[in-house]
């Protein structure tokens, strides 16, 4: 059997075999690509970043609102302390002038 022989008898559909399994895993890692990248869409990177934009925003405004919550409770809390007080003076007012 010479070479030429050979290569037909046992390699020709073995190394078949072997380039229809690398297209596949080219099929494969293309379609990986194009779901990481995106092909016209957005892939897996933009909604990623998009996602982390979200939720960045969403921390600034739960700040904003905590921020706002407290500003609220400090007014209220000072308009009851500057009502407690103008009682007080009414109070001194009469019981020490007499009005």
């Amino acid at each position: 059997m010479d070479e030429r022989e050979q290569y037909e008898r046992v390699c020709r559909d073995r190394f078949s075999s072997i380039d229809e399994g690398l297209k596949h895993v080219q099929t494969v890692l293309d379609r990986i690509d194009i779901a990481i990248r995106g092909n016209g869409d957005p892939g897996l990177n933009t909604r990623v970043h998009d996602l982390e934009q979200a939720q960045a925003a969403m921390q600034d405004l739960e700040k904003e609102r905590r921020k706002s919550l407290s500003g609220r409770q400090t007014a209220i809390i000072a308009g009851i302390i500057g009502a407690v007080v103008a009682g007080l003076v009414t109070l001194a007012q009469t019981l020490f002038l007499g009005d």
